[in-house]
């Protein structure tokens, strides 16, 4: 990519001030607000966290309330709290996949109505989920739990649908 060349009262500058041009007009572009200190934020093309690899062990308490999508695979998250997301009305995209989560409370979900894909697949130590914990997701088109340890897969965890069922060998 060029950049025009940026002139000052000494001439054209180099390579150097250019970077330092685009530096410094980065950083004048409006952040979003609350950010969590581990995580990028951005508003386009829809208000998102990004967390992905950053080593947390919990779910961020200060996440944007307008956030649309959240990123928060690949981490080391070990528990979904009923409090998680409670803030987060306007979330249609969470994904959690690819940690180490053993434990999602009941309600963990609740008043996430826009939710639409939720991915909470290769996590190998969730054995059990409760049908609870996805109580209110009528917009859930998406939900993703390969590679988890479950023991009994959730049959009904929207209203009006039923997951098909999965044969679990006996012993495991």
């Amino acid at each position: 990519m060029r950049f025009p060349a940026v002139r000052g009262p000494a001439g054209t500058l180099g390579d150097g001030g250019r970077l330092l041009f685009l530096v410094l007009w980065l950083n004048l572009l409006p952040r979003a607000a609350g950010c969590p200190a581990t995580c990028f934020c951005y508003s386009e093309p829809r208000p998102t966290v990004a967390c992905q690899q950053q080593g947390l062990f919990s779910i961020p308490t200060e996440i944007p309330t307008q956030s649309q999508r959240i990123f928060l695979q690949s981490n080391k998250l070990t528990v979904v709290r009923s409090t998680s997301f409670s803030s987060c009305q306007n979330l249609t995209v969470l994904w959690l996949y690819s940690n180490n989560i053993s434990h999602i409370a009941s309600g963990a979900f609740f008043g996430l109505e826009r939710l639409e894909q939720l991915d909470i697949g290769d996590n190998s130590n969730l054995r059990i989920i409760s049908p609870t914990a996805f109580r209110g997701l009528s917009k859930l088109h998406t939900l993703h739990l390969h590679r988890c340890g479950l023991s009994r897969p959730p049959r009904r965890c929207v209203p009006g649908t039923l997951l098909p069922a999965i044969p679990v060998p006996p012993g495991q």
